[in-house]
């Protein structure tokens, strides 16, 4: 389950320089590869792996089980924070 919590409107929060625009190229890319991928696991699914996942819920913002949240106080508190695991950071 994807979660976002910001948004980039169209070129809103982009300061690109010449320079930067293969490596933003780059980036759309790779992203687009993840969701890719992210929409074959999920076809591969079974109905009932379906079903678990849509009764899930996100956490409530501002429960011990928002883990961005938990992260931001870790980071303002001076503790360790876990960093993305992310292939596109």
């Amino acid at each position: 389950m994807l979660i976002t919590r910001e948004i980039d409107s169209e070129k809103h929060l982009r300061n690109k320089q010449s320079s930067e625009e293969a490596l933003i190229k780059d980036r759309e890319k790779r992203r687009l590869q993840e969701l890719q991928l992210i929409e074959e696991r999920n076809a591969k699914k079974t109905p009932e792996e379906r079903e678990k996942d849509k009764s899930k819920r996100p956490p409530e913002f501002g429960s011990n089980d928002d883990f961005m949240l938990q992260q931001a106080v870790a980071f303002l508190s001076g503790q360790t924070v876990k960093r993305s695991a992310s292939k596109l950071e």
